[in-house]
């Protein structure tokens, strides 16, 4: 739909307007048709107009003299006051199994002028071009629990958001992920040696590696009581030590 608004005849022909008689076509043909021939005020909402359909509105003014020559409206292109919402955030893998993958998001930066009302999660296997999705009905929060997958292949996801407009267009893919369960941390973490600028590490492998040879260990560092981890080793760790250098004194 749409508001059409006019201004009145500056001269009524000595008579007071009663009525206005509007016409439409679609810029695509020539023919007109009668949207209302028993419109009392100067503005009136059309209604039943095709999305994406270009339209051009003739008016014309009625007293009881007869009928005024028309005036025509600009070509216009209905179409709502929003749009479709931006891509959410490139999903990242909060959990990993031989059974499910659960993805988050975070909602898109622009919303269209709608607010976003759902999200649809897509995957596809890493080696393929063809994205298929996998949520039966629309996603009411920013994350998802993917279970129609199978052990051993590597996935990669993409979320699109939906507003009263329509749905989005969608997000970056997520990082690939291995669909296999994960392996338990590291055990008995200690202490072996401290020095002014270094502290050394050692620990024992975790006994449960996932169904998958373990290929080394990522050392973390923060500073107490409140910093942030950090990585403290820029490589794999072979080894089930490692010395921890450049600490501060």
């Amino acid at each position: 739909s749409l508001i059409l608004q006019w201004q009145p005849p500056s001269y009524d022909g000595g008579s007071q307007v009663t009525n206005y008689i509007i016409l439409k076509r679609e810029t695509s043909t020539a023919a007109w048709s009668e949207v209302s021939a028993t419109v009392a005020r100067n503005v009136m909402k059309v209604m039943k107009l095709t999305k994406g359909e270009e339209y051009q509105f003739r008016i014309k003014a009625e007293n009881r003299f007869g009928i005024s020559d028309h005036i025509d409206s600009e070509c216009v292109i209905v179409k709502l006051p929003y749009t479709t919402p931006g891509p959410p955030s490139t999903p990242w893998v909060t959990m990993a199994t031989r059974e499910s993958i659960t993805v988050r998001w975070h909602e898109p930066v622009s919303n269209g002028g709608n607010p976003v009302i759902g999200y649809h999660v897509e995957m596809k296997d890493r080696n393929s071009i063809l994205w298929q999705k996998v949520n039966k009905t629309i996603v009411r929060t920013t994350h998802f629990k993917v279970t129609t997958i199978s052990a051993g292949l590597i996935y990669e996801f993409r979320v699109c958001a939906e507003n009263a407009a329509g749905i989005g267009k969608p997000s970056h893919p997520s990082d690939p992920v291995l669909a296999i369960d994960a392996c338990e941390p590291p055990r008995n973490v200690r202490i072996t040696d401290i020095s002014k600028v270094s502290v050394s590490l050692v620990w024992q492998k975790s006994t449960y590696e996932g169904g998958s040879k373990i290929t080394g260990y990522i050392v973390e560092k923060r500073d107490l009581p409140n910093g942030r981890w950090t990585k403290a080793s820029f490589t794999n760790v072979i080894e089930t030590q490692f010395t921890v250098s450049g600490l501060t004194h």
